[in-house]
């Protein structure tokens, strides 16, 4: 049986989840060309990068619950997972396809892509402060008044 505290962690990292697929859902499907195209990138980038945003979240919440939670170090990370992840993806898709000959190999190392994984980056930690807010408000919310009280309802004696 699990703690509340445990459920607590838990439930924050799965409204985490849920929150970053539907905003990256809703804007690929808003401003994809095509509803398969918008699909595909879905099913192939926000899914994992979902199931990442669960993991973190759920940390995130134990850190609060331990009072160690700090916006510097949820950017850092957020910038980090954020840039990091797009980076080796392209830079493997590039190396398995064709290798150096690879039409997504000049993308990596180019001023242009080094753009772009800065701006991810800079989005991702833009988003993991901005979790870390509505964090911080789901375990305010859920935690007792009094931790010692019992949760039942039932009188005590």
């Amino acid at each position: 049986m699990l703690s509340s505290a445990e459920r607590l962690v838990r439930k924050v990292g799965r409204i985490d989840a849920l929150l970053f697929f539907a905003a990256c859902a809703g804007v690929l499907l808003l401003f994809g060309r095509t509803p398969f195209e918008a699909l595909s990138m879905i099913v192939v980038s926000v899914l994992p990068a979902s199931a990442i945003v669960r993991w973190r979240g759920a940390a995130a919440a134990r850190f609060i619950l331990s009072g160690k939670d700090n916006f510097k170090k949820v950017a850092l990370e957020g910038f980090a997972w954020g840039a990091g992840i797009p980076f080796l993806f392209m830079a493997l898709l590039a190396v398995l396809f064709r290798g150096a000959k690879s039409p997504l190999w000049p993308l990596v190392p180019s001023i242009y892509g080094i753009l772009t994984f800065l701006l991810i980056g800079c989005i991702g930690a833009l988003t993991g402060m901005v979790l870390l807010f509505i964090n911080r408000r789901i375990v305010r919310a859920n935690l007792p008044l009094n931790p010692d009280a019992p949760t039942s309802g039932a009188p005590v004696s």
